[in-house]
């Protein structure tokens, strides 16, 4: 008899815990849906930063390229910048 009312309370304890940190879990996540809206970005500005990402990333290769021709090591007439795999477009069946 005692195990069972042991078992009782320490299940009714856990029960309560359980629905707190539930309790405070759908706060968080409701409250966080608020904020993630005043934070929202436009497309165009998503697309504007991804270029300037872009071209901050490339502009050291063609840098780079430059001073390869430059050097003779690489021909001027190579087109380095834009791959013929690239520029075609996917591959047709």
């Amino acid at each position: 008899m005692p195990v069972a009312i042991v078992a009782l309370v320490m299940g009714s304890f856990l029960l309560f815990i359980k629905m707190l940190l539930d309790y405070n879990k759908d706060k968080m996540l409701t409250s966080g849906r608020q904020d993630a809206s005043s934070n929202t970005l436009l497309l165009s500005e998503l697309q504007e930063m991804i270029n300037q990402s872009v071209q901050q990333a490339v502009e050291p290769l063609h840098e780079r390229v430059d001073q390869l021709e430059q050097l003779a090591l690489l021909p001027a007439d190579a087109d380095v910048r834009a791959p013929k795999a690239l520029s075609q477009g996917p591959p047709r069946d």
